[in-house]
Formats: structure tokens, C-alpha cells, sequence
């Protein structure tokens, strides 16, 4: 027996072989080294070596050493792997030391203990170990078998080195291994690890393969995996691999569960799946694999962002897209499992691979909420209950050329179609089966140009080679070309845009506007119509034949429908179009009538001087309005649109005498206006109407010659706002803009005799507006642009004086008056297309009003007229207007009636007249000069002027004459020096005879004026 002891920090050694013992015993917690092999107790047998504490070194070659050794608790047992006996029970710890060389041990550890891979060289177990206590690898290699069937461990693996696979057959590793160290998988055979791995140190498959899991829910590692090998996934459940693989090994997909990859691997072998899901990405912007996939599974893509795919995917499996991004499919995948696009976009193909392609025959699903699209081409059927979208109408290839999508199989359509783009409009959905909507939808970009040959033609489209079933709502995106008129001579089944053409059997009504019409922004309605078979319009123009089928297809043109009047033609407008063109005739005839006429603003201004009322200023109110019809001159063919029109106003306003003498008196006068207009055009295009509210305020200039002629400027500006709509649409547009206008107008009346005149009457009016662009609910560009207009109007008044019983006087008149429109005519432009507007053209107006005086501050007047339109083009229609005026600083006028008796110093002249006149004589002149000179010497008050006539006129006449006769002698007077302020006028016409005589006598005495100094 040979007991090895020594204290703990303590190391002796040993040389030479060791013979002739039975027993080898390593007690106390020193060591010893025995540097030379172990040999036997003198016999045949080999000695027993017991390790009870401490270390025993072995440093020699034990290879063929047999005996048996126990490593106890609390020892452990040390060497290289030639040193360590080919039996250890150890319930302690061996450790394999540094070695210079690769180092195989062959023999068996069993126990309960560990052991320890220490330093660095490889250490290569080939036998099967079935020690519990678990293994360490401190530095070095420790490889497990040497490429045949042996070399195994049980337990787990704290690996801070290498932990190396290297078998022929397949092999399953249990045990969990951990650390910074990694994993090599060396041999041609199978490791399988079914622990759940978290060693940090990466692992290599540098040749067979390394399986993780087998058929269950474990087994996996982490870390990027340099794969020269194989690296085969085989779980039941979902694993996520979150490192990069790469190298030129291959992955295989073999567990019916799911696996994970989030790495951004580059491995350029081959990606198998035969059972189960491989799937790459997890919901993030990273996971994908490069390469072929052979997929008799499925192949996930899960991804947040834009991805390629550039490998072919091949097999009997299927494909999910059930990320929210999209993946790009680059290749001819034959796959024939099918697609399920689940959520986010599959894209098959980009502007750069036209000739990607699904071409397994598979079926693809589109679930709501995803996409399938692309360049390419999908030959199996699609059944679409989410969107499909050709070329650039993807969102990750916008700003991409246009494109087209191929589907070889059969369409049915539960969801969305979408072709349009944000760029030049140009994808093409090509379907080469059936076609069968079933509450789907189509939308498209086109673009309204003239359209006409195909060649002319810039437009999305649907093209359908076999039959459409259903009926497809189509919303256009349509942009107008500014400028652009559409064709109106082509024949219909050549003009316009062809969006949809079906090469088999299909039905008028089978793709229809979401809307009535078209507009891209343009003026120009466009509809959607149908030719081919069954249509009413006729048959479609094989010259415009996408779908292989010239001689029987279907072809849904987007066209401006021509309308007609029975006459002529002309292609169809928005229904708000002739609103918008009437707007500018419209408001120039309320202008005109703000505008007007002396005498409908003010009343019969001139009976003031008839009665002596003098007055400083006034104020006055009038309501007016009318109701009229507009003819257009321009042809239905030319856009002329008839108009009737309401408009109503009220107009409040004052005057200053500025100057008031013998002459006449001067007004300077302010005036606003409120009014409100309604229009509405008649037209075929559809029922629109105009409402405007407009403001004015105008300033007045108005001299009334005592003789009874004027003239009355005016100069306004205004504000106007309001809106159009139509009956399908609502309001369209609002609109504001601003009024300029002056007017100069003037009459003279010419006495007919019994109390008659004729007063001619010339006027001339300039308005202007303007109207700031804007652009209506629909995209339409309005531009009204700034019109004028002129309006001549001459005529005449047949004027009556009729004084009552009681002083007061009241005019009534009739008149007649053509009006002449100057100008007018200008172009308004609707995204960029010219629209001539009407004339005013010429009107004969007709009517008749009154002007009553109530007191002597107070006049009320009133008058109506017709206006008919001559020519056949112009207004017609009736106007109304009545006012109140009220004048200020207003002597009372002396009623008609035997004068007081004058006081005691009154004095008194008579001025004679010749015949039925009121002109002065010169010896007229000299009484009347006496009597102003008599007024400078005495204390005057007031001088009362009364005129008279004979009988030889009627009543009315004379009491007109009479009046006249005052104001002339009264005028004379003023030029004389006499105030007048002091002087009031009458007129008594026969009732005061100074020699009384019978009716119709022609007596001298009669035909005088009295002057009266007070």
C-alpha cells in the first residue's frame, strides 16, 4: 500500500514507474504529481488507486493501465487524456489538463462527479461517460467522439471554451450547455440538441448537421451560427432564433412547429422546409434569408418594413405575408401550396423584375386589410377581399414607373382594386380569366385629355381577356388637362378614355361611376359609357381592342357625353359650369339696377321748385327690385345660357343743397345700397343657381335747373359675396369680389300745352367688376376674370302737374326708353377653357310712376316698368320701385286760396305776359326791376310772387302756366338782388281772374304775376 499524503498548499511529485503496490491511496488536501505510468501490485494484477482529498496528478502515459480508480468526494483527479486511466469512477472531479497536441480519451467516466476541460489544447471523448456531476470547459476543446458512433456525456455544460460535436451518426445532446464559450458541430453525423441553449459564444456547423429540437419544445440556442453545414430546426412549437446565420451551409425547416428567424442571414446554401413554418421576421424591420427556399411547408414573412426577396421559392408548400410591411418577391416562385396574404403587402415583382411570378397554379387569398400587387404576375386564381394594386398604385414603389399586374387564373373581387397612383396615371390590371365582383370596387387614375387613339390615351385600366360578372362601382382620379375641350366630332365609340375593356361576355351596366360624373377639375363633364354587346350605344371600335377580342368586346369609355337641343350638339359641362358663366351678366343688371334713374332714386325732384318749397338737405329710402328672363345671344353649340333672375334692394341715402338760386339748385348726396340676387340658368347640364348679397355705396352730383332740366352723376363701389350650387352637389363654389360704376344722365321737358311736357331723357352707365380666382369643391379652376359693361339708354317722359284742392302737388308720368348694351361679351375661364359670356344687348322698356308730395317736407313716389328684350337676345321682365323722401328746413307752402289782405304798407307790382307763355318782355323786366329796387328802401319781410293765366287753357294747363310765370318773374328778381329766402311763389292758373270772363277767352288783364312787398 503507498498512502500519498500532504497538507493543503503542499505539492510533492513522484518519478519513475509505480510497481510492486496493491493499493495507491491520495489522502490530505496537498498534491502530488506522479510523473511516470502506473503499473501492477508485483503480479498480475494492476494496482487500485483511491483519491480521497487532495489532487493526484497523473502525469504519465496510463493508456494500458487497467486498474481501477475512485475519485472520492473530496479529491480530484488531474491529467492530459494520456495520462487519465481508460476506467475512472468519479465522484469527485477529473480534470484534462493542457496538452500540447490533441488528445484522446478512450475510457469510460462514471460517478457522480464533474469534470473539468482545463488549458488549452483539444481533449476528445470517445467513450460513453456517464459521470452526473456535469462537465466544465475552463479553456481548450473538449470534443465529443472522433467521427465514428462514440463520444458522449450526460448533464450539462458550462462552456467558457469550445464544446465540439464530432460523430457519424445522429445524436442527441440533452444536457443545457451555458457560458461565454461556443459550439462546433465537426462530424458528418446528426447533434441534436434539445436543452433550450444559452451559451454566448456562437456557434459553427462546420460539417453534418446540428438539429435543435427533436419534435418537441425544447432545443435552441442563441447567437449568431456560422453555418458550413447543416442547421435543422425540429420543434413543435414556435422558436425564435433571434442571431445571423451565415456561411454556405443550408436550413432546414423539419418540425411541425414554427421558427423564427430575426436576423439578417446571409448563408447562401438552400432553405428547406419540410414541414412545419419557417418564418422570417417577427412583426420588426429585420429577419430574411438569402437564396433558394425548397417549401413544402410554409414560408411567413413578418416583417414592419419594405423587404426583397430575391431567391426562388419551390415545393408543394405555401406562402403567408402576415407582416404589416411589404415583401418584394424578385424570382419565378413555382410553388403550388398557395398564397395567403393576410396582412401588409406582397408584391410580386418591382419596375426592376417585370417577370416575377407566383406560377404555381397555387391559390392566392387577400384578406382584409392587405395588398397583393406589384409588376408581375400571379397564374393561379385570386379570390380579393382586401386590395389589389398594379405597378407604382403600390405605396412602396411610389414615385416608380407605371406598371402591369398579371393574373392568368380567375378574379373574384370582394374588396378593392386600386390602379391610381400619386404620378403620371398609367397601370394596367390585366386579368386573363374570368372576372367576377361580388361588392368590390375599382379605383383609377386618368388623365382628361383629349383622349381619342389609343396612343393619345394616359390612363389606368382594367383589362379583363375572359369574362366580367357583377357590377363594379369605379371611382376615377381624374386630373384635367387645363385648356383641354373635349372632341365632339370623333365618333363616340373613339372618343374619350378607354378605362375598362372585357374580351368575353360582360354587360353595359357592369362598371359604373361612384359619382354621375367625371370632372378631374375641368368644367367638362365626363360619364362612363358602355359599347360592345348589348349596348344602346353600339358596338366598340376594333381599332381600340386591348383584350385580344376586336371583333365582340366590351369597352368602358370615360367620355363628355355630347347634348343636344334638338338642333345642335355640343359636349356636356358641369352643372355648375353655367352658373358660373352667368354670374357676371347677372350682376351687371342688378348694378344697373341699383344705378337706375334720377327719378326712381329721388321722385320728381323739380315740383320742389314748382312750389316754391325751399329746402338744405334731404333724406330718402326706396325699396326695389325686379324679375327678369335673359336670352343669351350666344347658340346653345356656343354655351349660351338663358337666365331668369330675381333681385331685390333696399337704398338709403341723403342729399345737401349745396346751391340753390334762381337758376335751379345743386345736390351732393350719399347713397348705400343692400340688395340680394338670385339667379338660376336654364340648361340641360343640370340644375344649378346663383345667390349673391351686394353692397354699394355711391356718391351723387345732381343739378335741377328751375327751367326743369338736369343732370345726375353717380359714381359707386361696391362688395358682392355669395355662392353656386347645384341640386347634386349642394354649394360648389363661394365667391366674393368687388363693383365699380359711374353713370351720367340727363333730360330737358318741353311744355306740350294743357299742362303737359315731354322730357327726353339720354343716360349712360359703366360698370366693372371683379372677381379673385378660386378653384370649387370639385377641383374646378374659376377664374371670372374682370368684366365691364356699358348700357346707353335714351327715351322720354310724358310728365302731368296735377295740384289738388289743397296744395299739394302730384306728377304722374309715363315713359318709354331703349336701353343699348356696349360692350360686354368677356371670356371667363374654367381650368383654363374660355367661356364667352352673353350681351346685354338691346331693350325697349315701357312704364310709368308718380310722385305725390304728402306734406310739405314729405314726398312718397312710385314706378313699375316692363322691359322686353329686342333681337331675341337681351333682358325682359318687370321692375319695380317705390320711395319716400323727406326734406329738411322746408317753409311752409301757401295753399291755394284768396290771399290775406296785405298790410298797410304793402306794395304791389303787376307783371304782364303775351300769350300762353312765361317769358318776360323787356317791359316785364323794367316792373319787375322797379319792384326789386323798392325792396332795398323799405323794411321787408317777405315778397310774395303769385302767377295767373286767363281761361283760354284747361284748368290743369293753366295752373302749370301759372306756376311757371312765378318762377320766372321770381328768378328775375333773385338777379335783381332780392333774396331768395324772402320770396314764396303760387300759382292760382284762372281761379283768380283779374277781369272775369267765359272759358276759352284770351284776356290780357289775366295773364299776369303779382308782386306783393310785405
Amino acid at each position: 500500500m503507498l498512502n500519498l499524503d500532504g497538507a493543503a498548499g503542499t505539492s510533492d511529485s513522484m518519478s519513475g514507474s509505480l510497481n510492486n503496490f496493491q493499493t495507491l491511496n491520495k489522502d490530505g488536501q496537498g498534491t502530488w504529481t506522479l510523473t511516470g505510468p502506473l503499473m501492477s501490485n508485483g503480479g498480475q494484477q494492476p494496482i487500485a488507486v483511491t483519491v480521497n482529498a487532495g489532487t493526484l496528478a497523473l502525469a504519465g502515459d496510463n493508456t494500458n493501465f487497467h486498474g481501477s480508480v475512485l475519485v472520492n468526494p473530496a479529491g480530484t483527479l488531474q491529467g492530459a487524456a494520456l495520462g487519465i486511466p481508460l476506467a475512472v469512477t468519479d465522484n469527485g472531479s477529473v480534470v484534462f489538463l493542457q496538452q500540447p497536441s490533441d488528445g484522446t480519451y478512450a475510457g469510460i467516466i462514471s460517478g457522480q462527479g464533474s469534470v473539468t476541460k482545463a488549458g488549452s489544447g483539444t481533449t476528445i471523448l470517445t467513450g460513453s461517460n456517464t459521470y452526473s456531476g456535469g462537465t466544465t470547459i475552463s479553456a481548450g476543446t473538449l470534443q465529443l467522439g472522433s467521427g465514428g458512433t462514440t463520444g458522449t456525456i450526460v448533464g450539462n455544460v458550462v462552456d467558457n471554451g469550445v464544446l465540439a460535436f464530432k460523430r457519424s451518426d445522429a445524436v442527441t445532446f440533452p444536457g443545457v450547455i451555458s457560458g461565454t464559450g461556443s459550439v462546433n458541430q465537426l462530424g458528418p453525423g446528426i447533434t441534436i440538441l434539445t436543452a433550450n441553449d444559452t451559451y454566448t459564444g456562437g456557434t459553427t456547423v462546420s460539417g453534418g448537421t446540428l438539429q435543435l429540437g427533436a419534435g418537441g419544445k425544447t432545443g435552441g440556442i442563441v447567437g449568431d451560427v456560422v453555418n458550413n453545414g447543416v442547421l435543422a430546426f425540429n420543434r413543435s412549437d414556435a422558436i425564435t432564433l433571434p442571431g445571423v446565420i451565415s456561411g454556405r451551409g443550408s436550413v432546414g425547416q423539419t418540425g411541425p412547429g414554427t421558427t423564427i428567424l430575426t436576423g439578417n442571414n446571409t448563408y447562401t446554401g438552400a432553405t428547406t422546409i419540410s414541414a412545419g413554418t419557417l418564418q422570417l421576421g417577427n412583426g420588426g424591420t429585420s429577419g430574411g434569408i438569402a437564396g433558394n427556399v425548397v417549401d413544402n411547408g410554409v414560408l411567413a414573412f413578418n416583417r414592419s418594413d419594405v423587404v426583397t426577396f430575391p431567391g426562388a421559392i419551390l415545393g408543394t408548400g405555401s406562402v403567408n405575408q402576415i407582416g404589416s410591411g411589404t415583401t418584394i418577391l424578385t424570382a419565378n416562385n413555382t410553388y403550388t401550396g398557395g398564397t395567403n396574404v393576410t396582412a401588409g403587402t406582397l408584391a410580386v415583382g418591382d419596375s426592376a423584375h417585370p417577370g416575377a411570378a407566383l406560377s404555381g397554379d397555387g391559390a392566392v387569398t387577400i384578406s382584409p386589410g392587405a395588398t397583393l400587387g406589384g409588376y408581375g404576375s400571379v397564374t393561379g386564381p385570386v379570390a380579393n377581399n382586401g386590395t389589389i394594386a398594379a405597378g407604382n398604385a403600390l405605396p412602396a414603389f411610389a414615385g416608380a414607373p407605371v406598371g402591369t399586374f398579371t393574373i392568368n387564373g380567375n378574379l373574384q373581387n370582394a374588396a378593392a382594386i386600386n390602379l391610381a397612383s400619386t404620378t403620371t396615371p398609367g397601370n394596367v390590371l390585366a386579368v386573363l380569366g374570368n372576372y367576377a365582383n361580388n361588392g368590390g370596387t375599382l379605383a383609377l387614375s386618368t388623365s382628361l385629355n383629349a383622349g381619342g387613339p389609343l396612343s393619345n390615351q394616359v390612363t389606368d385600366r382594367l383589362l379583363i381577356s375572359g369574362s366580367a360578372s357583377g357590377v363594379t362601382p369605379v371611382q376615377v382620379n381624374a386630373t384635367a388637362v387645363p385648356g383641354t375641350v373635349p372632341d365632339s366630332v370623333t365618333p363616340d365609340n373613339r372618343r374619350g378614355i378607354s378605362i375598362v375593356q372585357v374580351g368575353g361576355t360582360s354587360s353595359p351596366a357592369a362598371f359604373q361611376l361612384t359619382s354621375d360624373t367625371v370632372t378631374g377639375g375641368g368644367p367638362y363633364a365626363y360619364r362612363l359609357l358602355a359599347f360592345g354587346p348589348g349596348s344602346a350605344l353600339g358596338a366598340s371600335d376594333p381599332g381600340q381592342n386591348l383584350v385580344g377580342d376586336p371583333s365582340g368586346f366590351s369597352d368602358y369609355r370615360l367620355e363628355s357625353p355630347l347634348v343636344s337641343n334638338g338642333t345642335s350638339s355640343r359636349p356636356e359641362v358641369l352643372p355648375q359650369v353655367p352658373a358660373y358663366v352667368s354670374a357676371p351678366t347677372a350682376l351687371f343688371n342688378a348694378g344697373l339696377q341699383d344705378i337706375d334713374s334720377l327719378h326712381r332714386r329721388l321722385g320728381e325732384i323739380h315740383d320742389d321748385q314748382l312750389q316754391g318749397r325751399q329746402q338744405q338737405g334731404e333724406v330718402f329710402v326706396r325699396a326695389f327690385g325686379g324679375t327678369y328672363n335673359y336670352t343669351s345671344n350666344r347658340g346653345f353649340s356656343d354655351y349660351g345660357f338663358n337666365t331668369s333672375e330675381d333681385y331685390a334692394a333696399t337704398q338709403f341715402g341723403g342729399n345737401w343743397i349745396a346751391r340753390d338760386n334762381p337758376n335751379g339748385n345743386l345736390r351732393v348726396g350719399l347713397a348705400g345700397t343692400l340688395g340680394r340676387l338670385w339667379y338660376q340658368p336654364s340648361a340641360i347640364d343640370g340644375n344649378s343657381k346663383g345667390l349673391f348679397n351686394t353692397e354699394t355705396l355711391a356718391g351723387t352730383l345732381t343739378w335741377q335747373a328751375m327751367q326743369g332740366w338736369y343732370v345726375d352723376a353717380i359714381v359707386s363701389g361696391g362688395m358682392f359675396d355669395g355662392h353656386v350650387s347645384t341640386a347634386s352637389s349642394g354649394q360648389t363654389a363661394g365667391f366674393n369680389g368687388t363693383s365699380v360704376a359711374a353713370s351720367i344722365e340727363s333730360g330737358y321737358p318741353f311744355p306740350l300745352g294743357r299742362g303737359f311736357a315731354i322730357e327726353p331723357q339720354v343716360q349712360f352707365v359703366f360698370q366693372h367688376l371683379n372677381f379673385p380666382s378660386r378653384t370649387d369643391g370639385e377641383g374646378v379652376g374659376i377664374d371670372l376674370g374682370s368684366p365691364n359693361q356699358g348700357i346707353f339708354r335714351g327715351g322720354a317722359r310724358l310728365i302731368d302737374h296735377i295740384q289738388t284742392g289743397d296744395g299739394t302737388l302730384v306728377t304722374p308720368y309715363l315713359k318709354a326708353n331703349v336701353l343699348q348694351g356696349i360692350g360686354g361679351g368677356d371670356s371667363v375661364r374654367l381650368s383654363g377653357v374660355a367661356f364667352s359670356t352673353g350681351v346685354y344687348g338691346t331693350a325697349l322698356q315701357v312704364g310709368g310712376g308718380v310722385t305725390g308730395t304728402l306734406t310739405h317736407n314729405l314726398s312718397i313716389y312710385g314706378d313699375v316698368a316692363w322691359q322686353h328684350d329686342v333681337g331675341g337676345a337681351g333682358f325682359r321682365g318687370w321692375a319695380f320701385n317705390g320711395g319716400l323722401r323727406y326734406a329738411f328746413g322746408v317753409a311752409p307752402v301757401a295753399v291755394v286760396g284768396p290771399p290775406a289782405p296785405p298790410p298797410a304798407l304793402a306794395r304791389s307790382f303787376l307783371v304782364f305776359f303775351d300769350w300762353d307763355t312765361a317769358r318776360l318782355t323787356d317791359r316785364a323786366r323794367q316792373i319787375v326791376a322797379e319792384a326789386a329796387s323798392t325792396s332795398t328802401r323799405v323794411a321787408v319781410t317777405r315778397i310774395t310772387v303769385d302767377g295767373h293765366t286767363d281761361t283760354s287753357g284747361t284748368p290743369r294747363y293753366n295752373q302749370r302756366l301759372s306756376v311757371q310765370r312765378a318762377e320766372a318773374v321770381a328768378a328775375e328778381l333773385v338777379r335783381d338782388g332780392v333774396p331768395r329766402h324772402i320770396i314764396s311763389i303760387h300759382g292760382f292758373g284762372e281761379t283768380r281772374l283779374h277781369d272775369p270772363t267765359e272759358a276759352d277767352v284770351r284776356e290780357p288783364l289775366n295773364r299776369r304775376v303779382e308782386i306783393i312787398i310785405r
